[in-house]
């Protein structure tokens, strides 16, 4: 079948893929012969590939034209490969394709003859099934037929010299908080094919965007998934659908996305679980069982992860690294060049990360239910992530801390899934609770951002561990464990601003101790206590008597190194709120240089913290407030580069307060703003959180009455709406008129910079409508906002629009450079010079 700028037609609309079609038409230009298009079965290679070999021919039409130079002047050629069995009768496809007529008994020969001088683009689809018989034509293409190239789609890699394998992922997903209000790919296909069932989402409510949102990271973004589930959108909501879906794939009826009376369809396309079947049986039976045990992981793992969770055991019932004989290592690559299984390079920690699909992790699970070996992989996983978590534990603070940290990270998901089934699995409860102790030992909770998350894990971990009781096990060891994880979960409530929490850990502690005296003398009670006088009661005397026991006490226990080096930590940010000024010196010199001689690079970023805290309150003098305001510009760079959430929030607290401490309203206001974005995003109820409450008002009051309520809030608003890239760019310009700049878009919200960007650039309302996925209504309402919040008054109102480009022109120079490098970037996409490659 020639392909034309006209066919074969599209079905219906192609969403997204942008990236993936600028690289494709790069590789032509950079005279790659072989493309592949590799990925799960229904993420959209077909759709890509003919959207692709479509722009091919509409950039020759322009060159042909222009007089330009055709880069496939036999034109494009699509070949469906669906019933090729073998090389006979794919080469048969491929002349009834090319409409060549019968080539005889040599018909392999004959067609590498005729296609000898040609120079056209064969668009191969569906090769997966016929693989080896493809490779042997292609390998002969390649030497023979020069001016021939190949663009070829399929399940599994071809596995030849000369290849450049291009992955098909699914289409982005909305994030869970995303409140931009801009639509993924996921969700404009969903849209789009809603529309075709006669529901208009362009017009949403709030709950039914929520729920397509929903619906689209259920589905994993799998184009034909969400084509199926649109379906069901002929007669109900999306909540509905929502609801719907997710019962039936939770019971792992996979059939529910069916669709026999979709004619645009082909047949192997129509039953969602028939596809998962079809790929399944593809796969050897080791590979299938790998395919089913790393269904336990919730959110990927790394290589020696998956070989010591998912691989046979020895005797001993150790991992052998072996399935069925054959090493993880190879299984690992054979599921990702077959399409199970993602992998993802991560730069930083220097590994690749497999993942599955989530329709492909539950299809694999409900595999592995059938064999019955979920509750053992599930008991495996969980006493791996104890493993992990202790070992970390050990590991802060020290020189590899934030390799440790940063695994945490990644493997959050799957920490909060071991400790689910921990506390609704009989005989596993202590090991909950050890692993959320592990955990806040290594300080991730903090690090992380996870602090309200991991607190409520905690609270459950131990309701299931006193629920439980533990028969067997010794009655101190339990209480230990329930005395530990109420002071973690005190301290975690303290640090959220929870101070009745807090309060009710503190009673928990003293009633555990009333049943077995020696828990009393636990450093964990005395931390707590310490912690609390400091940040609650404000008894200065009693916080630091606390800490510095909590300090003698964890240094009798060579494994809590981190509690014992929190306590001294701790201990100097007490001081550096209080009154001694040479106590705070003594105590905050000893914990930097403690960090220092541990080489902890988060630890050195905490100790210095407390010092320009010291400096801001114990101090004030000119000079000091510039070294204060010194380490925390040195530190912001660093704990965002750490990656440390904690650490990088109350840093843009201290930048407030010293920055009003030396007449910098303009930026404590801004930065204000942005600061209690940072307390919002981890959770922190500031006004529970005394001595930095406190710091925190005063910063914002003087700040207010020197700029004037109006500039202040403005200000105030627009660095709660600002950006880490943002805020910490404008850590190089102290100056009140880079400000006063930045306060000049504080009127607009972000969409309606972005509309006003669009209309400098001349774009007329329906093209931005297209562009942002969004109605004209909307659009035109945007505009109309924009105009007044900017006060543009003209008597001619046909002049709004110019006075609005004006405007735009002068104060988002950048949002128009980037609208026009992204226009730019699509039209490369369709090759240069391709004037229709956005059609």
């Amino acid at each position: 079948m020639r392909v034309t700028a006209l066919h074969p037609a599209e079905p219906n609309k192609f969403v997204g893929r942008r990236e993936l079609l600028a690289a494709i038409a790069q590789d032509w230009l950079d005279g790659r012969r072989v493309v592949s298009l590799v990925g799960v079965s229904g993420v959209g290679k077909t759709r890509l590939a003919v959207a692709a070999a479509r722009h091919a021919v509409k950039a020759d039409d322009h060159a042909r034209e222009t007089g330009r130079t055709l880069l496939f002047p036999d034109g494009v050629w699509l070949v469906r490969l669906v019933e090729a069995r073998d090389l006979e009768t794919l080469v048969a496809a491929v002349a009834r394709a090319l409409s060549l007529a019968d080539l005889g008994p040599s018909q392999h020969q004959r067609l590498l003859e005729l296609l000898q001088e040609s120079q056209l683009l064969l668009v191969l689809d569906n090769c997966e099934h016929v693989r080896a018989e493809v490779a042997e034509l292609l390998n002969d293409l390649l030497r023979q037929a020069p001016g021939v190239r190949v663009l070829a789609t399929s399940v599994r890699w071809l596995g030849i010299a000369g290849d450049t394998p291009r992955v098909v992922r699914p289409l982005s997903v909305p994030t869970v908080d995303d409140t931009s209000g801009e639509l993924s790919e996921a969700m404009q296909l969903l849209w789009d094919r809603a529309c075709a069932e006669g529901y208009d989402l362009a017009s949403a409510s709030p709950a039914e965007r929520a729920a397509a949102a929903e619906v689209c990271r259920l589905l994993s973004g799998v184009p034909l998934a969400i084509e199926l589930s649109s379906l069901y959108l002929a007669d109900a909501t999306v909540q509905e659908t929502l609801s719907f879906l997710r019962r039936e794939l939770t019971a792992r009826r996979f059939s529910v996305l069916t669709a026999d009376d979709r004619q645009d369809l082909p047949d192997r396309q129509k039953d969602m679980e028939h596809v998962l079947a079809l790929h399944y049986d593809s796969c050897s039976a080791p590979e299938q069982k790998l395919w089913e045990r790393m269904s336990v992981w919730s959110d990927g793992c790394e290589r020696n992860d998956a070989a010591a969770v998912c691989s046979d055991l020895d005797d001993d019932g150790q991992p052998t690294g072996h399935i069925d004989g054959e090493p993880v290592r190879w299984l690992l690559n054979r599921l990702v060049r077959k399409s199970v299984l993602l992998a993802d390079r991560n730069s930083k920690r220097g590994q690749v990360r497999y993942r599955q699909l989530e329709i492909l992790r539950l299809y694999g699970h409900s595999m592995l239910e059938r064999r019955g070996e979920v509750l053992e992989l599930r008991r495996r996983h969980a006493h791996h992530f104890h493993a992990l978590a202790r070992t970390a534990a050990l590991g802060w603070p020290s020189g590899g801390e934030l390799g440790y940290l940063t695994g945490a990270r990644a493997n959050v998901d799957n920490y909060y899934s071991a400790l689910s089934f921990c506390a609704t699995t009989p005989g596993e409860e202590i090991t909950g609770v050890e692993i959320c102790l592990f955990l806040a030992e290594l300080r991730f909770p903090w690090y992380g951002g996870e602090l309200r998350a991991m607190w409520r894990r905690v609270q459950i971990a131990s309701a299931a561990l006193e629920r439980a009781g533990v028969a067997g096990v010794d009655r101190v060891r339990v209480l230990e464990l329930l005395h530990s994880a109420a002071a973690a979960e005190g301290w975690m409530a303290l640090c959220m601003g929870e101070q009745d929490l807090a309060r009710a850990c503190l009673d928990r502690c003293i009633r555990l101790a009333e049943t077995q005296p020696a828990l009393a003398k636990l450093p964990d009670r005395a931390f707590l206590e310490g912690a609390f006088a400091f940040l609650v009661t404000g008894d200065q005397r009693r916080a630091v008597s606390q800490l510095k026991l909590a300090r003698r006490g964890h240094a009798q226990h060579p494994e809590r190194r981190g509690s014992w080096h929190n306590a001294l930590l701790i201990l100097a940010i007490t001081c550096a709120f209080g009154d001694d000024v040479q106590l705070a010196r003594t105590v905050i010199h000893h914990c930097l240089e403690e960090a220092k001689h541990l080489r902890a690079p988060w630890a050195i970023s905490w100790a210095e913290w407390a010092l320009a805290v010291s400096l801001l309150r114990h101090d004030g003098s000119d000079s000091a407030l510039q070294q204060a305001d010194q380490i925390v510009d040195r530190i912001l760079p660093d704990q965002h580069e750490m990656e440390d959430q904690w650490g990088y929030g109350w840093s843009w607290s201290a930048k407030v307060w010293i920055s009003a401490r030396r007449k910098q309203y303009h930026q404590a206001a801004f930065f204000a703003g942005w600061a209690r974005q940072m307390q919002h995003r981890l959770g922190v109820v500031l006004r529970g959180i005394e001595p930095y409450s406190a710091e925190t008002v005063r910063a914002e009051n003087d700040a207010r009455k020197h700029l004037g309520g109006r500039r202040f809030e403005a200000l105030n608003d627009r660095g709660a709406r600002s950006s880490d890239e943002e805020s910490l760019r404008l850590l190089r310009f102290p100056n009140a008129a880079e400000f006063s700049e930045v306060a000049a878009s504080t009127v607009l919200t972000p969409a309606e910079e972005q509309v006003a960007a669009m209309v400098a650039l001349g774009y007329g309302n329906k093209r931005i409508a297209e562009e942002r996925h969004t109605s004209l209504r909307t659009v035109e309402t945007q505009i109309s906002s924009a105009i007044s919040k900017l006060a543009i008054k003209e008597d001619n109102p046909r002049r709004h629009r110019d006075a609005l480009i004006a405007w735009a022109k002068e104060n988002l120079e950048v949002r128009i450079a980037e609208i026009s490098h992204a226009e730019q970037g699509r039209n490369r996409a369709g090759f240069a010079g391709d004037p229709t490659a956005n059609s």
